[in-house]
């Protein structure tokens, strides 16, 4: 039973690591859209 505990635990560590490298993607589009949007309106 610990074998699959542990392995579960390790699973869980990559996927928790992966998770919070596409949060911070996300959070990098959204600083890139507020910065679009800035651009847009000093040219316009």
């Amino acid at each position: 039973m610990t074998t699959i505990n542990n392995n579960y635990n390790d699973l869980f560590e990559e996927n928790k690591s992966a998770f919070l490298f596409f949060d911070n993607i996300l959070e990098t589009l959204d600083f890139v859209k507020i910065f679009e949007l800035f651009i847009m309106k000093l040219t316009y």
